[in-house]
């Protein structure tokens, strides 16, 4: 009795979730999911006070986070802002700039080149609030097959490379960020896989930029010498 909503949630924690939107996946050669997984790191800002904040994924499925933000005495609302360098590593610095590695020829190189973004929301005391990630980076997948279907599998398939620029700068607002990008055109080493009813597979994350015009794939396929 006599106790007020805001007093009663004074040192309460912050309830957030993550969900990933518009993208495809980055720890998965065949793009099909958004999965967060259990330890995956987030930095969450907190808006109140200006201060960073490491959150980690405890459960995949819903994309649950532990933190250490409590409600205080400054209000029922927070605008809070999260990112997250592909889940591995927790930083303070929300990135102005972004870069890709040449050789992305392991599956673990997929995690490490994304960046993922929550824009500014705002949570309320009370209610669980879910962050909003986008990838950053594009994913480019793509599949070589024979036209005819002659061709079943290619013996050598060698010197594979993608040619964009992979460096950028952001520019946040909105919901999503704004890229430009700079330097020269270098080669990625894609990541190479297999999948049914194709002679093979190659996946990149590349600083997203218009490539019309622009040579971008190179490879060389040998079959039967």
């Amino acid at each position: 009795d006599g106790v007020t909503y805001g007093d009663a949630q004074d040192g309460s924690p912050l309830e957030l979730k993550a969900a990933v939107v518009s993208g495809l996946a980055t720890r998965s050669t065949t793009a099909s999911d958004n999965a967060w997984t259990v330890g995956d790191i987030v930095t969450v800002l907190d808006g109140s006070d200006n201060t960073k904040h490491r959150y980690t994924i405890t459960n995949a499925s819903t994309g649950a986070l532990d933190g250490d933000i409590v409600w205080g005495d400054e209000g029922t609302t927070k605008t809070v802002t999260a990112w997250s360098y592909g889940g591995g590593t927790y930083t303070t610095t929300l990135p102005a700039s972004w870069s890709v590695a040449t050789d992305q020829s392991q599956a673990s190189y997929m995690q490490t080149n994304d960046f993922l973004y929550s824009p500014a929301l705002t949570a309320t005391v009370g209610t669980p609030t879910t962050l909003t990630f986008a990838h950053e980076t594009s994913m480019i997948f793509i599949r070589l097959k024979s036209s005819d279907g002659s061709v079943t599998s290619a013996s050598d398939v060698t010197s594979v490379s993608l040619k964009a620029a992979n460096v950028g700068t952001f520019s946040y607002s909105g919901s999503s960020a704004s890229w430009s990008v700079s330097g020269d055109k270098v080669g990625i080493t894609p990541l190479t896989g297999s999948l049914g009813g194709y002679l093979a597979t190659f996946t990149a994350l590349i600083i997203p930029q218009d490539m019309s015009g622009n040579e971008f794939l190179q490879f060389i396929a040998t079959y039967n010498g």
